[in-house]
């Protein structure tokens, strides 16, 4: 994950793992069977060295990947450790378009909506990987969710992030 300061919140890309059984040749010629613009990239990270890309409804884009490398485990306390990404969360102007995109372009599954204007979904256990919410005509991501290892995990990173000027909600 890769953190910029902006002059606003937006989540510029999201990557999502598959199952290493799929070859991303056969991911992209599905993908652009249904009309999508695929990319293929490579030596991105040097955790994933190859990757399908292609972008959302809503602009942003994803990065589909069938293996990674584990990163080095750094002994030097800079921060604090997340377990795993919770979840993300984005406002957008057509939450039908987007959350159809999710599962049938990507196999996400719908666990509930909250009216019509708020879905969560999820692409593995957890209740949801990202959710959608409806609120006018403005796009933007909401928030990140993280799993930490326990309360005084997350008040390190409330520590660090504070120090750093982030601001907490």
């Amino acid at each position: 994950m890769v953190l910029e300061r902006g002059d606003h919140a937006r989540c510029m890309k999201i990557a999502f793992e598959a199952d290493a059984a799929n070859d991303l040749t056969a991911i992209a010629k599905a993908l652009s069977a249904k009309n999508i613009v695929v990319n293929r990239k490579s030596g991105l990270t040097p955790a994933v060295s190859d990757v399908v890309t292609f972008a959302d409804p809503k602009g942003t884009e994803i990065e589909i990947f069938t293996s990674s490398t584990l990163a080095p485990i750094d002994p030097t306390s800079r921060g604090f450790a997340l377990v795993k990404l919770g979840h993300l969360a984005f406002n957008v102007a057509d939450i039908q378009k987007v959350t159809a995109f999710y599962c049938d372009v990507l196999g996400f599954r719908v666990s509930d909506w909250r009216a019509d204007f708020f879905v969560f979904l999820r692409c593995g256990p957890d209740h949801h990987t990202v959710n959608f919410a409806s609120h006018g005509s403005h796009e933007k991501m909401h928030h990140i969710a993280f799993e930490v290892k326990d309360w005084a995990e997350i008040q390190r990173a409330c520590d660090f992030l504070g120090r750093h000027n982030y601001h907490l909600v």
